[in-house]
């Protein structure tokens, strides 16, 4: 599999993410690279939707056993010398299954999900830096998501799933119908607002992010 380099991508229209930018306080000195680093993601992110016969190589090249983390994805903030030789099969069992063709599903069972947990955070966290401000939206009196924030992570969003679907074939959802999955896109911010990881960093922590955000939703249903 080739990966086209970022000269043969269509370049995308970043007017209304300019603005949205400048609504947002970003600085305007930061505006044109700020907008470069949410429409091209850490190609990392896009690694674990790959298709089995693609992700061998990079499975054996840049994917070697990670015990810790390893462990967090079977329970967040355990280390892989704490758990028990079962938690470790089971750990280890959860590793090998992210490394096959699952795409955003974050659990052996269940439907893939349409919006990239780690996606949303990696566009927020890049706002939050650039504007050197916490990620914040408010309500239409429709009860819509609203806000400079919110409107610049929808604008950023679609164009940062395509720049990925481009080189791993994957789902990108188009500007006019991104709208439709905004409870999904605010369901995740407010459940991942607080983190303060780096956004670069963010690639690195993909699936233990999505996994986050699966238990979190899981514990919030639970509580109702």
């Amino acid at each position: 599999m080739s990966w086209p380099p970022i000269t043969d991508v269509a370049k995308p229209n970043l007017e209304a993410l300019y603005r949205e930018l400048a609504a947002c306080r970003v600085p305007a000195d930061k505006i044109q690279e700020t907008a470069v680093r949410l429409v091209r993601p850490p190609v990392s992110i896009g690694f674990l939707t790959l298709s089995e016969h693609a992700t061998g190589a990079i499975e054996k090249n840049f994917r070697p056993f990670d015990g810790d983390t390893a462990a967090r994805m079977f329970r967040t903030g355990a280390k892989w010398k704490t758990l028990t030789r079962a938690e470790r099969k089971r750990s280890k069992r959860l590793w090998d299954w992210t490394g096959r063709d699952h795409a955003l599903r974050v659990t052996p069972r269940g439907r893939p999900a349409k919006i990239d947990p780690a996606l949303v955070v990696y566009c927020m966290r890049v706002l939050c830096e650039a504007s050197n401000r916490k990620f914040r939206f408010s309500r239409r009196e429709d009860g819509r998501p609203d806000g400079p924030m919110w409107r610049a992570l929808i604008e950023a969003l679609p164009l940062a799933q395509k720049f990925l679907a481009q080189r791993f074939d994957t789902l990108a959802i188009a500007r006019h119908h991104i709208d439709r999955h905004a409870e999904t896109v605010a369901n995740i911010v407010v459940l991942t607002r607080e983190l303060t990881i780096p956004a670069e960093q963010v690639g690195t922590s993909a699936h233990t992010i999505r996994l986050t955000v699966a238990r979190a939703r899981n514990s919030r249903s639970r509580t109702r």
